[in-house]
């Protein structure tokens, strides 16, 4: 197993806190050489809580609303509890539609809604600094649309706290408010890591914000991705 490069701490600018579902080890595993379940806080790949069906006047049937708390264990009395803890912190602790400000608010969020600990773990993303401005410049949101918490957080240029376990690093696309991961073009990112030399590490992640950048030029140039600025996120754990 390829031991992931120790990062610069003050190098990685706060993208936000997730809470988020562990991704059953299947298709977009491809991309890893571990047995064990994808790690990421791409919504294409994992649930985060809450998430837009959450904020009462999103565009959600209450069926579904149901269904997806029910993937965390919350009864529909928690739901509507959750639904007025997020009416609540939104815009203070929370940002659109599933970014925690911070660990504190998000272990706060955890602790009240969460009882089981193996249902989610606490992932905290961080972007170089160096590609801050380049983020803003080509995620800058339209007037329809919300203004996702990673940009509030970035624009803010705080840095992600330095007392997380290192995963790894995700090649991440931002639109509007989805996070997309290279897992998710496990074929394409089978090419693209080969063709470079480049071993993936653990879940799925890469070992070196080198080897991540060298995979996000790729998909900024190649075809058959979303057409989003794909950048190296560095993936850190934390105790909640």
């Amino acid at each position: 197993m390829n031991r992931v490069e120790s990062p610069a701490w003050d190098e990685y600018l706060l993208g936000g806190y997730f809470l988020c579902e562990t991704y059953p080890a299947g298709n977009a595993a491809e991309a890893s050489d571990s047995s064990g379940a994808v790690v990421s806080v791409s919504g294409c790949l994992c649930q985060t809580i809450p998430d837009s069906w959450a904020f009462r006047w999103a565009d959600c049937e209450e069926s579904d609303r149901v269904v997806q708390a029910g993937r965390f264990g919350l009864s529909q009395n928690a739901l509507r509890r959750l639904m007025d803890w997020v009416e609540e912190h939104f815009g203070r602790d929370l940002g659109w539609p599933d970014v925690f400000f911070s660990r504190e608010a998000a272990k706060a969020f955890a602790d009240e809604f969460l009882s089981d600990k193996k249902r989610a773990m606490l992932l905290g993303i961080g972007l170089p600094v160096s590609l801050a401005a380049g983020f803003l410049e080509e995620t800058a949101p339209r007037k329809t649309d919300m203004v996702s918490g990673i940009c509030t957080l970035i624009e803010q240029g705080r840095l992600l706290s330095r007392e997380g376990e290192i995963m790894g690093y995700e090649v991440l696309g931002l639109e509007t408010d989805l996070m997309h991961s290279w897992m998710c073009h496990s074929e394409f990112g089978m090419e693209t890591v080969e063709r470079l030399g480049i071993s993936v590490g653990a879940h799925g992640l890469l070992t070196s914000e080198s080897d991540a950048a060298a995979v996000a030029r790729a998909y900024n140039e190649g075809p058959g991705t979303e057409p989003v600025w794909w950048a190296p996120w560095l993936l850190a754990r934390y105790e909640w």
